[in-house]
Protein backbone atom coordinates (compact mmCIF):
# COMPACT_ATOMS: atom_id res chain seq x y z
CA UNK A 1 0.00 0.00 0.00
CA UNK A 2 1.39 3.32 -0.96
CA UNK A 3 0.56 6.59 0.63
CA UNK A 4 -0.42 9.51 -1.53
CA UNK A 5 2.16 12.15 -1.91
CA UNK A 6 1.74 15.25 0.15
CA UNK A 7 1.80 18.45 -1.81
CA UNK A 8 4.60 20.69 -0.91
CA UNK A 9 3.42 24.12 0.10
CA UNK A 10 5.24 26.98 -1.39
CA UNK A 11 6.75 29.32 1.14
CA UNK A 12 5.90 32.95 0.59
CA UNK A 13 8.55 35.00 -1.05
CA UNK A 14 9.79 37.92 1.05
CA UNK A 15 10.21 41.07 -0.92
CA UNK A 16 12.40 43.96 0.00
CA UNK A 17 10.74 47.37 0.00
CA UNK A 18 12.65 50.57 -0.18
CA UNK A 19 11.44 53.53 1.83
CA UNK A 20 11.53 56.90 0.20
CA UNK A 21 10.88 60.27 1.76
CA UNK A 22 8.09 62.38 0.41
CA UNK A 23 6.96 65.82 1.36
CA UNK A 24 3.37 66.91 1.54
CA UNK A 25 2.21 70.13 0.12
CA UNK A 26 0.27 72.27 2.60
CA UNK A 27 -2.39 74.61 1.37
CA UNK A 28 -1.99 78.21 2.47
CA UNK A 29 -4.28 79.31 5.33
CA UNK A 30 -7.59 80.81 4.41
CA UNK A 31 -7.90 84.49 4.93
CA UNK A 32 -11.19 86.22 5.18
CA UNK A 33 -11.83 89.87 5.32
CA UNK A 34 -14.56 90.41 7.90
CA UNK A 35 -16.00 93.88 8.30
CA UNK A 36 -15.16 95.47 11.62
CA UNK A 37 -18.29 96.53 13.39
CA UNK A 38 -16.92 99.52 15.23
CA UNK A 39 -20.25 100.58 16.64
CA UNK A 40 -20.82 97.29 18.47
CA UNK A 41 -17.24 96.48 19.41
CA UNK A 42 -16.56 99.87 20.96
CA UNK A 43 -19.76 100.08 23.00
CA UNK A 44 -19.15 99.41 26.71
CA UNK A 45 -21.22 96.62 28.24
CA UNK A 46 -23.84 97.91 30.61
CA UNK A 47 -24.48 95.65 33.54
CA UNK A 48 -27.79 95.93 35.35
CA UNK A 49 -27.60 97.31 38.85
CA UNK A 50 -29.49 95.34 41.48
CA UNK A 51 -30.29 96.93 44.78
CA UNK A 52 -30.93 94.77 47.81
CA UNK A 53 -34.10 95.65 49.72
CA UNK A 54 -33.65 97.00 53.18
CA UNK A 55 -34.71 94.49 55.83
CA UNK A 56 -35.27 97.20 58.43
CA UNK A 57 -38.73 98.24 57.24
CA UNK A 58 -39.82 95.06 55.47
CA UNK A 59 -41.66 92.56 57.65
CA UNK A 60 -40.77 88.91 57.10
CA UNK A 61 -43.54 86.70 55.71
CA UNK A 62 -45.40 84.60 58.22
CA UNK A 63 -44.73 80.91 57.78
CA UNK A 64 -47.48 79.90 60.16
CA UNK A 65 -47.14 77.74 63.22
CA UNK A 66 -44.66 74.90 62.93
CA UNK A 67 -45.77 71.36 63.62
CA UNK A 68 -43.46 69.64 66.10
CA UNK A 69 -43.19 66.14 67.45
CA UNK A 70 -43.94 65.34 71.07
CA UNK A 71 -40.20 65.04 71.76
CA UNK A 72 -39.76 68.71 70.79
CA UNK A 73 -42.10 70.14 73.43
CA UNK A 74 -41.86 70.64 77.16
CA UNK A 75 -45.16 68.88 77.86
CA UNK A 76 -46.81 66.45 75.38
CA UNK A 77 -50.54 66.60 74.70
CA UNK A 78 -52.83 64.68 77.08
CA UNK A 79 -55.88 62.79 75.87
CA UNK A 80 -59.01 64.25 77.51
CA UNK A 81 -61.81 62.68 75.46
CA UNK A 82 -61.41 59.19 73.95
CA UNK A 83 -63.92 57.64 71.54
CA UNK A 84 -63.56 53.86 71.07
CA UNK A 85 -63.19 52.84 67.40
CA UNK A 86 -66.01 50.59 66.17
CA UNK A 87 -65.19 47.10 64.92
CA UNK A 88 -65.90 47.10 61.16
CA UNK A 89 -68.01 44.22 59.81
CA UNK A 90 -65.22 43.27 57.38
CA UNK A 91 -62.77 43.13 60.30
CA UNK A 92 -64.69 40.44 62.19
CA UNK A 93 -63.38 37.70 59.92
CA UNK A 94 -59.81 38.38 61.07
CA UNK A 95 -59.51 36.22 64.19
CA UNK A 96 -56.15 37.80 65.11
CA UNK A 97 -57.65 41.28 64.90
CA UNK A 98 -55.67 44.13 63.42
CA UNK A 99 -53.53 47.15 64.09
CA UNK A 100 -53.59 50.69 62.70
CA UNK A 101 -50.90 53.29 63.34
CA UNK A 102 -52.28 56.82 62.98
CA UNK A 103 -50.46 60.13 62.82
CA UNK A 104 -52.58 62.90 64.32
CA UNK A 105 -52.05 66.63 64.09
CA UNK A 106 -53.18 68.06 67.44
CA UNK A 107 -53.74 71.80 67.22
CA UNK A 108 -52.87 74.32 69.92
CA UNK A 109 -56.55 74.29 70.97
CA UNK A 110 -56.51 70.49 71.53
CA UNK A 111 -58.58 69.53 68.48
CA UNK A 112 -57.44 66.89 66.00
CA UNK A 113 -57.13 68.66 62.64
CA UNK A 114 -55.62 65.90 60.55
CA UNK A 115 -55.47 62.10 60.69
CA UNK A 116 -53.28 59.96 58.43
CA UNK A 117 -52.72 56.22 58.39
CA UNK A 118 -49.00 55.48 58.70
CA UNK A 119 -49.42 51.69 58.51
CA UNK A 120 -52.11 49.11 58.99
CA UNK A 121 -52.34 45.34 59.20
CA UNK A 122 -54.38 43.99 57.48
CA UNK A 123 -54.27 46.87 55.02
CA UNK A 124 -57.34 49.12 54.75
CA UNK A 125 -59.64 46.89 56.82
CA UNK A 126 -59.66 48.88 60.07
CA UNK A 127 -58.43 52.24 58.70
CA UNK A 128 -61.76 54.09 58.32
CA UNK A 129 -63.01 53.07 61.74
CA UNK A 130 -59.78 54.23 63.40
CA UNK A 131 -59.80 57.56 61.52
CA UNK A 132 -63.45 58.32 62.37
CA UNK A 133 -62.84 57.73 66.08
CA UNK A 134 -59.57 59.71 66.20
CA UNK A 135 -61.22 62.79 64.63
CA UNK A 136 -63.51 62.97 67.70
CA UNK A 137 -60.73 62.81 70.29
CA UNK A 138 -59.89 65.91 72.34
CA UNK A 139 -56.54 66.72 73.92
CA UNK A 140 -55.04 69.06 76.44
CA UNK A 141 -52.59 70.82 74.08
CA UNK A 142 -48.83 70.36 74.08
CA UNK A 143 -46.82 73.08 75.83
CA UNK A 144 -43.56 74.67 74.67
CA UNK A 145 -42.06 77.56 76.67
CA UNK A 146 -45.36 78.11 78.45
CA UNK A 147 -47.47 78.32 75.25
CA UNK A 148 -49.82 75.80 73.64
CA UNK A 149 -48.41 74.55 70.33
CA UNK A 150 -49.43 72.34 67.42
CA UNK A 151 -47.82 68.86 67.40
CA UNK A 152 -48.03 65.56 65.60
CA UNK A 153 -48.60 62.37 67.56
CA UNK A 154 -48.33 58.75 66.38
CA UNK A 155 -51.04 56.60 67.98
CA UNK A 156 -51.31 52.80 67.61
CA UNK A 157 -54.82 51.32 67.74
CA UNK A 158 -55.28 47.58 68.24
CA UNK A 159 -58.47 45.85 67.17
CA UNK A 160 -59.37 42.56 68.86
CA UNK A 161 -62.08 40.17 67.73
CA UNK A 162 -64.20 38.73 70.58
Amino acid sequence: MTLPEVEKTKSPKIETVELTQTTAKVAPPLTMNLPIMANVADTPIQQPVFSAPSMDSTPLPSLGPMTMGIKDVDQPPELLKYIQPQMPIAGRKYKDGGKVLLRLIVEANGLVSQVNVVESNPAKVFDDSAIQAARKWRFKPAILSGEAVKVFVDVPINFKVN
